[in-house]
């Protein structure tokens, strides 16, 4: 289900639609994120897995380019936020379970 929440022209409403119609699970939104220029990372999710400490990971964060970030809600719950535009004005967020 896709939930509008910003004041959008028809054209990137049309954009928003078609990208998310085409992603029926997470793996399709990360192949979708990689394949964009400049690519879009889980900073915070690679960083942690290599075992980086909470303060290189915000560092890390911080200075990342616009990409993905992901919400650990519980072992069976994520949101995906992921900025649509390079200035992060816009951004689409995903709930995943």
């Amino acid at each position: 289900m896709l939930e509008l929440r910003a004041a959008l022209s028809d054209d990137d409403r049309v954009a928003i639609e078609r990208v998310v119609g085409s992603q029926p699970t997470l793996e399709e939104v990360v192949r979708w994120a990689l394949a964009q220029r400049p690519p879009r990372f889980f900073a915070r999710c690679r960083a942690t897995m290599a075992g980086a400490s909470a303060e290189a990971v915000e560092a890390d964060v911080e200075k990342k380019a616009p990409g993905f970030d992901l919400v650990v809600q519980d072992e069976y719950t994520h949101d995906v936020v992921v900025p649509w535009n390079h200035d992060e004005t816009l951004v689409l967020v995903y709930d995943t379970t």
